[in-house]
């Protein structure tokens, strides 16, 4: 497991170097009518790229065919958020407590933060996700640090939440909580996720729903908490490979719960390869042992207080 062990320090290494930024910090000062300044660049092939520094001209930015480049520190989308503030592919869905981004009807589109350190993309209101998708082909996230700003324990919204979409990219990205989880997905096909990591999330890492072809590769998985963590519904081709996944918490065990780290229902076989299992507590490992592959994984020093695999 050496290999394993390389990959694991390298991703601690980009965490704590990239993410040690204050969660609490509060977001720069922003014009939130400023539009010019954006600089725009052509090449003589498409997409367009776009480096923006502000959260409006990001959101001015958004269409097809286009690359947005963060360059700045943080982005506080909550800043512009209203019913009015929309376009042919974006527009803020109003849920209990304010708006969520919601990023609809792109292709080709990507969100690149630039500079070493992963740049912030963060929202308020604990009932919206950070950025929700819906009907987009070929995007990707890379280089961004994606959570719901200082708020801790309350969330009822994720980080991102994709949902009628097909070729989804998402690199070298941290999604923390408070947000529930770090992905939703809902009738999604073809979903890569690498180098990145779900952390400190209140209710599960993810929830993969009606989805096919989801593979992460070198994620870290860490410190999630309740209920089952891996939620897993009428899926198919979904893997696991040379990812961690340590010290996450279901809810504490009683005679009455039934909370496992992997929750897989009505789906194929989940594949782990290269995998470690460590220091997690949960009732199990799985709902339903048949439902998972080990391959090269190691399950160490875990408290499945009901068993690894529920009989």
């Amino acid at each position: 497991m050496n290999t394993q062990y390389s990959i694991k320090f390298f991703l601690i290494a980009f965490i704590i170097l990239f993410s040690g930024q204050s969660i609490a910090q509060v977001a720069p000062n922003q014009d939130k009518k400023l539009k010019k300044g954006a600089v725009i660049s052509q090449t003589a092939q498409k997409p367009k790229i776009v480096t923006v520094t502000t959260t409006q001209q990001f959101l001015d930015a958004i269409a097809s065919n286009t690359t947005i480049q963060l360059k700045g520190h943080s982005f506080y989308i909550s800043d512009v958020a209203n019913p009015n503030n929309s376009s042919e592919n974006y527009n803020f869905r109003e849920v209990y407590d304010g708006y969520e981004l919601l990023i609809h009807d792109v292709k080709n589109f990507k969100i690149i933060g630039l500079g070493k350190n992963p740049v912030r993309l963060y929202t308020k209101p604990d009932y919206g996700n950070v950025i929700a998708f819906n009907n987009c082909d070929n995007v990707t996230i890379e280089n961004v640090d994606a959570g719901h700003g200082a708020s801790k324990g309350s969330c009822v919204g994720g980080v991102f939440k994709i949902e009628n979409t097909k070729n989804f990219y998402i690199k070298n990205t941290i999604m923390y909580g408070s947000g529930i989880e770090g992905i939703t997905t809902d009738n999604v096909t073809n979903l890569v996720c690498t180098n990145s990591f779900i952390r400190s999330c209140t209710y599960s890492i993810m929830t993969l729903t009606g989805s096919k072809n989801i593979r992460f590769e070198n994620c870290v998985f860490e410190d999630n908490k309740e209920y089952d963590l891996v939620n897993i519904t009428s899926c198919s081709n979904v893997s696991f490979k040379n990812c961690f996944f340590e010290k996450n918490r279901t809810s504490e065990s009683t005679s009455y719960s039934d909370y496992s780290v992997f929750k897989v229902t009505e789906s194929s076989k989940i594949a782990l390869e290269g995998c470690f299992v460590e220091a997690n507590a949960a009732d199990y490992l799985c709902n339903d042992e048949k439902s998972l592959i080990l391959k090269n994984t190691e399950v160490n020093h875990n408290d499945f207080t009901k068993g690894k695999f529920k009989k």
